[in-house]
């Protein structure tokens, strides 16, 4: 079996990358901005196949204008404090948001290559009214919390030491005021209930329910919509703030078919559509190979463990989640 610490050690180390497809854009001759639109918006990063024109069009203005003020370049991920209960790392942080955190950063070490100012990786916890939107207890979204900013510590003061890359986070609490916010979302909430008509036939509406039951459990399908009008409610309350209007950042969302112009449509990592708070790390072996990836709930209830291995990268984080790998068969 390969060596699962190589296997890991690679995937942390934000200057391994491949060269083929890297080497291309850096030798093209054409401007930086160009560069790193391309290094962005590279195929396997992506969540979608095809990138909207008003996506790409507002994304190349944002590089060119940061380029041109000379300014730093600034990703933002903004993402549920929590993790889901049925995956053995609950409440706490896994694997999952190892993985996606090097694999962003490979992305901005890539960036970071042609680009001479700071890069700052900014993350933004969801903890607003967080028990509208999904059943789970305060306590849970604090341990996750207080988890997540220990790996960040990590890799600002480990991997990050002598790069001009620093990640940041910021808790929503800390952005918006509480009052002013849930009156923007019972508002947008008002609205979306004039707009959308229960209809269990209709296509739209099923998959509202099919997603409200993911988060919820077994509530009836009228429940299940209405849950989801009100996660609908709260993103795009979220997504008409001024916070979000910043013509200085660039805004990665890990879903598909999203056409705001300021959010990039983003992968969690490399190999994975699973966004990764809700979602299991993990290694996979398939024939000879193993690999790591972030797996979610429908895929890990069906694969056979084959074992865990002990890890002591993270050992000083003391996360129970961390001393340990489990490796999984993949036979498909």
């Amino acid at each position: 079996m390969n060596n699962i610490k190589d296997i890991l050690k690679k995937q942390l180390d934000i200057n391994f990358h491949e060269k083929k497809f890297f080497d291309k854009i850096i030798n093209l001759n054409i401007p930086y901005e160009e560069k790193i639109f391309l290094i962005l918006t590279h195929r396997k990063n992506l969540i979608t196949n095809n990138l909207p024109e008003i996506i790409s069009k507002r994304l190349k203005e944002k590089i060119h204008r940061i380029l041109k003020n000379k300014e730093d370049l600034k990703i933002n991920i903004t993402f549920g404090s929590y993790k889901k209960n049925f995956f053995p790392s609950f409440p706490f942080i896994d694997w999952a948001e190892v993985f996606h955190i090097s694999f962003i950063l490979k992305i901005a070490k890539k960036i970071k290559k042609i680009f001479d100012k700071k890069i700052i990786i900014e993350y933004t916890l969801q903890d607003l009214f967080l028990e509208k939107i999904i059943k789970i207890e305060e306590e849970n979204i604090l341990n996750y919390k207080l988890s997540f900013l220990k790996l960040i510590n990590f890799f600002n003061n480990e991997i990050l030491k002598n790069e001009d890359i620093l990640i940041t986070c910021k808790n929503f609490s800390e952005i918006f005021d509480k009052k002013k916010y849930f009156l923007e979302f019972e508002k947008k909430l008002s609205e979306l209930k004039k707009s959308f008509i229960y209809n269990p036939k209709n296509s739209i509406v099923i998959e509202m329910i099919k997603r409200a039951k993911r988060n919820w459990g077994d509530i009836s399908e009228k429940e299940a919509f209405e849950k989801s009008l009100i996660h609908l409610a709260y993103i795009k309350t979220q997504m008409n703030s001024d916070f979000y209007k910043d013509e200085k950042k660039f805004f990665l969302i890990f879903r598909k078919n999203f056409d705001d112009p300021n959010w990039l449509p983003f992968k969690s990592f490399l190999n994975s559509l699973i966004q990764f708070w809700v979602g299991y790390g993990c290694l996979l072996k398939n024939k000879n190979k193993i690999f790591p990836t972030i797996i979610g709930k429908e895929k890990f209830l069906k694969l056979k463990k084959i074992k865990d291995e002990e890890i002591d990268i993270f050992k000083n984080l003391k996360n129970k989640n961390l001393d340990k790998i489990s490796i999984y068969e993949d036979k498909n």
